[in-house]
């Protein structure tokens, strides 16, 4: 299992997400990196006023579904809305 990045991943999301849920839905799940083999990778999930922002572990994908950890490196699990910004970037806690 190794982490996998993808260049400028930007999307939104298509379904609220409450703060335990472990599945978000999101517009185009195009670019995302591969998890068929045990990868992962870290998405942002911000929302669209920027006041609230949390890092998530992506270990599934399965069309416009995504199997998540949450409250990475330090950030706590919030709700999100419809149209919130999802992003794949690179994170401190990816390089260690």
């Amino acid at each position: 299992m190794s982490y996998r990045f993808s260049n400028n991943y930007n999307t939104v999301l298509v379904a609220p997400v409450g703060a335990a849920d472990t599945t978000i839905r999101v517009a185009d799940p195009s670019g995302l990196p591969d998890t068929s083999t045990g990868n992962t990778f870290t998405l942002t999930l911000e929302s669209a006023d920027g006041l609230k922002l949390e890092i998530v572990l992506a270990t599934a994908v399965s069309g416009d579904t995504i199997t998540v950890t949450r409250a990475q490196e330090n950030t706590l699990a919030v709700s999100f809305a419809v149209n919130d910004n999802v992003t794949l970037r690179l994170t401190a806690g990816a390089l260690y």
